[in-house]
């Protein structure tokens, strides 16, 4: 078989490889797809090779009352054994061809390649991982990303001279590490249906370029070793370069716009420089204010007076001037309305907020412990920062191993059970001062424990009015868990009263429960929530508690909320000359995807 027969078979291949998926991904995967009850019922469960995501608990419905053809959108994944034998076929093909080009065509010359050449093959070798942290390089763990990057280079060092010592050709050797590398980084990335998503930033579509890139890079080179040299070298060099570029744009496009405000910079003046308490801010998401907990038949007045046993001045109806997290923290974290804000994004907006410029200008540690999501507070602008997302410390290796060989053996591994310290831990061994800043997705849906601390099986979500197809508050497990959240903030206070007696706690919700909020786009129905008067009063109605030894509580009794409440914190304690402004109230739907606070629709409510 002559070269020119192996070339346009690897390429058919390839072909065929990347037609497979493609004809997979157009016709066998339907992220949006608007199905009745019975056509969900017909095809999710009815079918084996049939993976659905369904935004409801279909258990629960009585389809009887159901509006007539009312479609839910759902995501649809078709999975096919014969797709996948297929994808093994060609794969198996793809590797033969690997082995007969190497047992009958490898050239027998060789060249001489320095340990200067060898660091860039390995670099070669690692791309993957190279891509994704720069692509995340705003995000990701640099440390675990150096570790890991570190791990691929000896790896390829180590299959170097093993392949070396069997087939004597340093060229061959080379090209089989560099093949062997990228598989065991790759592995089932290779097809884009078996593709993990790391970020917002990575396509699918680069990462499967990568598997394909190598391996017929390898056969090609086989087949002429003695252009392999600069060709490899060339090829490596423009792929680092890329590389670089992606760091480059992603670091501007994070940061550029924000180095003056990063520098402590802040338009506030501040007059009292002799401020020196430690100060924690504990937010409960979606808490509600005393009102709103009558209307659901709970009477709160337990935990109000355990909190005023603690020397806490209790603000039992509280307005929020958002009804959504990100907006509201926003706001409150700049001191001002959204509409005043010169962020385009929550993210910027509260990791660049005026109140933590003024607490860093006077060398304030700053902590920020975020149980939500949504918001993803740059690490550069705190202390220490502590959350669920991917692209923590210690989730970061499981990141950059995910779907590759060395997955099980991670999980397997002492590093993978290596669990972080207590949030709070940390904020106590720290002994300068410090802001500490804890978000708690409690009591907001999903409603994942009982009073009792007893997690559900399945967590309980909003309930389904089947007439207006609005979700409801599921008032029995919203007031279950408001208990529960009740009995772990206590403890949490009095852990921080025994270690920091001498500190301020300012406990909060962000805004109210939400009665009601459409299924298919609260953003088209934002008229019918003007006449919901109910609802809209609840969306704002929260609680605050405010403690600070220094008896100057009633210097706030004039507070009713949260905008106004922290800028008369910042006046006092800073010596600011911030205005009171109005009590304004915003039902605002902003794009939680992008988190854009400067793109929202919504009306103000009087």
């Amino acid at each position: 078989m002559n070269k020119k027969i192996i070339l346009i078979l690897i390429f058919v291949l390839i072909e065929i490889l990347i037609s497979i998926n493609i004809i997979y991904n157009k016709f066998c995967f339907k992220p949006f797809t608007k199905l009745t009850y019975e056509e969900i019922q017909e095809t999710c469960f009815s079918k084996k090779n049939v993976t659905c995501n369904i935004p409801i608990n279909l258990a629960t419905i009585d389809k009887t009352k159901l509006k007539k053809d009312y479609k839910f959108e759902i995501h649809v994944k078709y999975t096919s054994k014969a797709q996948k034998a297929l994808e093994i076929i060609v794969l198996a093909f793809l590797i033969g061809i690997f082995i007969y080009t190497f047992k009958n065509t490898r050239k027998k010359e060789d060249e001489e390649y320095s340990f200067k050449d060898l660091f860039l093959f390995s670099l070669l070798a690692n791309y993957k991982s190279i891509y994704i942290t720069s692509i995340n390089i705003t995000q990701i763990s640099l440390w675990v990303s150096f570790l890991t990057i570190s791990f691929g280079i000896i790896l390829f060092f180590i299959l170097y001279f093993l392949a070396k010592a069997f087939s004597k050709n340093k060229t061959d050797s080379i090209l089989i590490s560099i093949f062997l590398c990228s598989v065991a980084f790759s592995s089932r990335n290779i097809f884009p249906l078996e593709y993990y998503r790391f970020s917002v930033h990575t396509s699918p579509d680069a990462l499967i370029a990568i598997g394909i890139f190598v391996t017929v890079l390898s056969l090609i080179f086989l087949l002429n070793s003695k252009k392999i040299l600069e060709f490899i070298k060339r090829t490596t060099l423009i792929l680092l370069l890329l590389c670089l570029l992606n760091a480059c744009s992603q670091i501007a496009k994070e940061s550029i716009p924000r180095f003056e405000k990063i520098n402590l910079k802040t338009n506030l003046e501040i007059k009292k420089t002799d401020f020196n308490k430690n100060v924690y801010i504990l937010l409960l998401d979606s808490y509600s204010g005393k009102t709103t907990l009558e209307n659901l038949n709970h009477d709160n007045s337990d935990f109000y007076n355990e909190l005023k046993k603690e020397n806490f001045k209790v603000f039992e109806n509280f307005q929020s001037n958002y009804n959504r997290t990100i907006l509201a923290l926003s706001s409150i974290f700049n001191l001002d309305f959204v509409e005043n804000i010169p962020q385009k994004t929550a993210n910027n907006a509260i990791s660049e907020g005026e109140f933590f410029k003024l607490f860093k200008k006077l060398n304030y540690k700053i902590f920020y412990y975020n149980e939500d999501s949504l918001i993803t507070p740059r690490e550069d602008s705190f202390d220490l920062i502590s959350t669920n997302n991917e692209f923590t410390t210690y989730h970061s290796l499981n990141t950059l191993t995910q779907g590759t060989i060395f997955e099980p053996i991670l999980d397997l591994s002492f590093i993978n059970k290596k669990k972080e310290p207590p949030f709070i831990d940390l904020v106590f061994r720290e002994k300068n001062k410090k802001l500490v800043f804890m978000h708690f997705m409690m009591p907001h849906p999903p409603y994942r424990f009982d009073e009792n601390g007893n997690p559900y099986n399945t967590p309980c979500e909003l309930q389904l009015d089947y007439k207006t197809m609005l979700y409801g508050l599921n008032k029995e497990a919203y007031i279950k868990f408001l208990k529960y959240a009740n009995k772990e903030t206590l403890k949490l206070i009095k852990q921080i009263k025994e270690q920091d007696e001498n500190s301020i706690i300012i406990l909060m919700g962000d805004h109210g429960a939400r009665l009601k909020c459409y299924y298919d786009g609260e953003w088209r129905h934002l008229e019918e929530f003007k006449k919901e008067k109910e609802a809209l009063f609840t969306s704002f109605n929260t609680f605050l508690a405010y403690y600070d030894n220094s008896n100057q509580k009633e210097n706030y009794k004039e507070a009713k909320s949260l905008i106004n409440f922290y800028r008369m914190f910042v006046n006092e304690k800073f010596g600011t000359k911030l205005e009171k402004l109005p009590d304004r109230k915003f039902f605002l739907y902003t794009d939680e995807d992008d988190i854009k606070i400067q793109n929202i629709k919504g009306f103000e409510v009087s």
